[in-house]
C-alpha cells in the first residue's frame, strides 16, 4: 500500500473471520485498488453507535439505525484537520475525487454506473437480501446477535410487520424467491448487454475495475458468505457465468489490513 495516505478505516467485528457488510467491503475493495495505506478499527455491532460518536463520525440517517459503518477518518494532511466521512457512496466520492490514481468512474461514467447499480437495487437486491438477513442471526453471537436482530426488525418493520430475520426465508416461499432472484439476474444480464457493457470481466472499460464491478461484487461475497447453503453455486454460473468472473477478479482486492 502506498504510504501518501493514512485512513482509519471502521468495519464490523466478524464471528467467522471475513467481514460480513457488503457496504464495508465496496469501501475496502476501494481502498485496495488504489493502493491507500489504511487499518481497519474493528467494531461490535452493538457498539456502532458508540464507536462513531465517540469518533466524531456523523449519523448516515434520521431513522433508527442511525449510525452504520462503513466510515473514514482520512489523516493525510497534517496540516489539516481529519476528513470524517461515512456512507459507502459518499466515500467512494470523496476517495476518487481525493486519491484520482486509479479510478473508478473512467471517462467520467458515474451517473452510467449509478443507473447500473439502480437496476441491481431493483431487481437483484430484493430477493438476495432477505435470504442473506435470514441467516445473519446463527452467525452473530451474544449482544451484537440481539443488536443485529433488533436493528433488523425495526428496518423491515414496514416491509414485514416486524418479522423477525431468521423468517425472512420461510420454507414455503423459498422457491418463489429463488425464481425472483433468477429472474432479476436476468434483468440484470439484459441490462449490461444492451447498454454495450461488460465486453471484459468488468463492467465499465477493459484496463481495470469501476465502482459498479465493486456494488456488485461486494453483494455477491456478502452473498456467498452468509446465504443459504449451496446459495453461490446456484448463481454463479448464470448469464455464462458473468457474475463468478467478476466476483473471482476482484479478489485480488479483498486484502484486509
Amino acid at each position: 500500500m502506498s504510504a501518501q495516505a493514512s485512513i482509519k478505516f471502521f468495519d464490523l467485528v466478524s464471528p467467522i473471520g471475513p467481514p460480513l457488510s457488503p457496504n464495508t467491503w465496496l469501501v475496502r475493495y476501494i481502498l485496495n485498488y488504489k493502493k491507500l495505506s489504511y487499518h481497519t478499527e474493528w467494531v461490535p455491532f452493538a457498539d456502532v453507535e458508540a464507536v462513531l460518536v465517540q469518533n466524531g463520525i456523523p449519523p448516515t440517517s434520521e431513522t433508527y439505525p442511525r449510525y452504520t459503518v462503513p466510515a473514514i477518518i482520512d489523516s493525510t494532511t497534517s496540516n489539516e484537520s481529519p476528513k470524517i466521512i461515512a456512507d459507502s457512496m459518499r466515500i467512494a466520492d470523496y476517495l476518487e475525487s481525493t486519491y484520482p490514481a486509479y479510478p473508478i468512474y473512467p471517462g467520467g461514467s458515474r451517473e452510467l454506473q449509478v443507473k447500473l447499480i439502480e437496476v441491481f437495487n431493483t431487481h437483484v437486491r430484493p430477493p438476495m437480501v432477505p435470504m442473506g438477513y435470514a441467516m445473519l442471526p446463527a452467525i452473530f453471537e451474544g449482544r451484537d446477535k440481539d443488536a443485529f436482530v433488533a436493528s433488523r426488525i425495526n428496518m423491515f418493520v414496514r416491509l414485514t410487520g416486524g418479522l423477525h430475520p431468521a423468517d425472512l426465508y420461510p420454507e414455503e416461499k423459498r422457491d418463489e424467491m429463488w425464481a425472483a432472484l433468477y429472474a432479476g439476474l436476468d434483468t440484470l444480464a439484459s441490462y449490461i448487454d444492451e447498454n454495450g457493457l461488460g465486453k471484459t470481466e468488468w463492467l465499465f472499460g477493459t484496463d481495470g475495475p469501476a465502482y459498479v464491478d465493486f456494488v456488485l461484487a461486494a453483494w455477491f461475497f456478502w452473498f456467498k458468505l452468509v446465504g443459504p447453503e449451496g446459495c453461490w453455486d446456484r448463481i454463479k454460473g448464470r448469464n455464462g457465468g458473468r457474475w463468478e468472473r467478476l466476483h473471482e477478479a476482484c479478489q485480488k482486492y479483498t486484502e484486509v489490513l
